[in-house]
């Protein structure tokens, strides 16, 4: 019913795969396996810039902090209540 996305780095560990196979059947000192060797190399790049901290969690961390920031100096004057950090959302 629901379609999902594919994980680009399952994607990209597939089309490794392919290339990998692509490579037991060719000589080492062809240019044709420094090609495939450099699209490997790529794609590995590629993987390890994708996977970093998503704009959704780093803004999801600012506004709990936020959050956090802004009970403490609420209640600065006062004793901490337990009840109020109860208003901060968790992520």
């Amino acid at each position: 019913m629901f379609k999902r996305k594919p994980n680009l780095s399952d994607v990209i560990e597939a089309e490794q795969l392919k290339l990998l196979s692509e490579l037991e059947g060719m000589q080492i000192n062809s240019t044709e396996y420094k090609e495939v060797l450099d699209h490997i190399t790529n794609l590995e790049t590629v993987k390890i810039k994708k996977t970093g901290i998503s704009k959704d969690a780093m803004l999801s961390a600012a506004a709990s902090l936020a959050g956090i920031l802004l009970v403490l100096n609420y209640e600065r004057a006062g004793a901490i209540v337990s009840k109020s950090f109860g208003m901060v959302r968790k992520p």
